[in-house]
């Protein structure tokens, strides 16, 4: 017994010492390795930041050669030692090389950076001339919300044409856009009505009463240069827009537009057209494009304050008191101005839930802009009429818009034999006879009723539930909606009566029939029926009865 105890007590010490050496031994190796990671860490930093230094010295000294806006010290002063700071100078770069270098077009620089292959013969960015700027005072308050129709806009293509159109549709304004009629481009109808001897308009007028053209040309002809001094002449008390826009970013959008990338686009073929103010041959620039646009205006000034009567108002797209100003000129609320019809091709940031959800908004504001003024009994001339559908979506690009939706390849033969020339872009002729068939659209048979149900029958409705509507029509969520209610739901398959889940529920409602019984007699023990068809054969159609 003493031996145990003496060998306990020698064990004892024995066993603090062997403890004491395990956590040494532990909190060396733990120091190692967090030593180890931190010089890891800084050697991967280090690596990273000298890295993109020398990236970024490289890229700066390919473009010091060719740009005066990079400074002898840049690197010293910014010490480009963090990947944020490399990454704002190649924004800066790229936004510049966008402008410098297109692929296809070469223009001024913009932001008076200075190519120093040039510097001989260029000069610092001067003031605009008025011509290429809108005037803000041609129209007296007092004539606010009296001014009287046609409203005639005699601005361009890529100039804000769909943005008037959606505007004053949203307003309730019976307002085209391209088309005068299913049948008539504006171009044509206006060209056809001078040729007969009347007023530019009246054969348009004719075919489909309006309030508003907001596209005259149709790419090729161009009613407003050709047969400006007619429609001054046969209007004598119109409302006339000129519209307005910063001349590189509408230049970058004629150039871009239709948008396919392979063109042709519409600045080449207005260069082969010889239209009026743009002899063929030019037009290679921004500069001459800038000079016919502002030829164009101050023709247009110079007739219009010729006659007392006539109106001239002038609008900059980009300006952000745009909408306020037309609100109050023409009592439309301000939520319906907005920047309409964007090229994807050069707007690759949009997201097409977000322009979709920009659709769905402009749509209802027309709509509750509507009901008001019909509430209000606010008196909207007679012949408006109400159109229920618009070509809108957000344009997104920090005031650049693009306005108009049409194929220059499109001409009159081809109007003629029925296509929108040789196939290249249809959307507008689509566009249009959507616009065209919307009273079809807002028949009752289109519109769910609400009111078929009394709320006293809510929660006693009986089974089976069966749609009857097409599929992509929310069959799916109905099924989703009745199994997460814990009732039994059955979506294009219904498994029943010893057949498997491959049945489809057209079938057993077919063998059904022929055998006499009820449609879902064989079909499983389901309370719900989501989608009876399967997308070839309607049971919902051929055996409703």
């Amino acid at each position: 017994m003493a031996t145990k105890t003496a060998m306990s007590s020698h064990s004892e010490p024995f066993n603090r010492n062997k403890l004491a050496i395990l956590i040494g031994i532990s909190f060396v190796i733990f120091l190692g390795i967090f030593t180890n990671y931190t010089q890891l860490q800084s050697q991967l930093r280090l690596i990273a930041e000298r890295q993109t230094q020398g990236e970024v010295v490289d890229r700066v000294e390919v473009f010091k050669v060719n740009y005066e806006f990079v400074p002898d010290n840049f690197m010293e002063t910014y010490k480009m030692d963090s990947v944020e700071k490399a990454d704002y100078f190649d924004k800066i770069l790229e936004e510049e090389m966008h402008r410098q270098h297109d692929g296809r077009k070469k223009h001024q620089n913009p932001g008076g950076l200075q190519n120093k292959s040039s510097q001989s013969t260029s000069h610092p960015k001067q003031k605009l001339p008025s011509c290429l700027q809108a005037r803000n005072d041609t129209i007296a308050k007092s004539s606010y919300r009296k001014l009287p129709t046609p409203y005639i806009n005699l601005g361009f293509p890529k100039m804000g044409t769909s943005t008037l159109h959606s505007f004053f549709e949203c307003g309730g304004y019976k307002s085209t856009h391209f088309r005068c009629s299913m049948s008539m481009s504006c171009a044509k109808c206006t060209s056809q009505s001078v040729l007969h001897g009347f007023p530019p308009l009246k054969e348009c007028i004719d075919e489909r009463p309006s309030d508003v053209f907001a596209q005259l040309d149709n790419g090729t002809y161009f009613p407003q240069l050709e047969l400006l001094d007619e429609f001054v002449e046969g209007y004598p008390e119109a409302t006339f827009f000129l519209t307005f826009r910063d001349m590189e970013k509408w230049y970058h959008s004629i150039s871009h537009w239709p948008p396919r990338k392979k063109g042709p686009h519409m600045d080449e073929r207005w260069q082969k057209m010889n239209l009026t103010g743009l002899p063929a041959g030019i037009g290679n620039n921004v500069e001459e494009f800038s000079s016919w646009y502002c030829g164009h205006a101050e023709r247009v000034r110079s007739l219009i304050d010729k006659n007392p009567l006539q109106t001239l108002v002038e609008i900059d797209i980009e300006d952000h008191m745009a909408g306020t100003r037309m609100a109050e000129m023409f009592g439309v609320e301000e939520q319906c101005w907005g920047h309409a019809n964007v090229n994807a091709n050069i707007h690759p940031e949009l997201d097409g839930d977000e322009v979709g959800l920009a659709m769905k908004f402009h749509k209802e504001k027309r709509r509750d802009s509507k009901q008001a003024k019909q509430m209000k009994g606010s008196g909207l001339r007679a012949g408006v009429v109400h159109n229920a559908t618009s070509n809108y979506s957000d344009d997104g690009d920090d005031g650049e818009s693009d306005d108009d939706d049409y194929d220059n390849n499109y001409n009159e033969k081809d109007e003629q034999n029925g296509n929108d020339g040789n196939g290249l872009y249809t959307d507008q002729y689509e566009i249009e006879n959507e616009r065209s068939v919307s009273t079809f659209r807002n028949r009752s048979c289109f519109i769910a009723q609400k009111s078929n149900i009394t709320k006293s029958q809510y929660g006693q409705l009986s089974t089976p539930f069966i749609n009857l509507g097409m599929p992509k029509m929310g069959s799916s969520s109905l099924h989703k909606f009745f199994r997460c209610g814990k009732v039994q739901s059955s979506h294009y398959l219904c498994k029943g009566n010893g057949f498997d889940e491959s049945r489809t529920c057209r079938q057993c409602i077919v063998n059904a029939i022929e055998r006499g019984d009820p449609p879902l007699a064989s079909c499983g023990d389901y309370d719900a029926f989501m989608q009876i068809d399967d997308g070839s054969n309607l049971p919902q159609i051929s055996h409703l009865k």
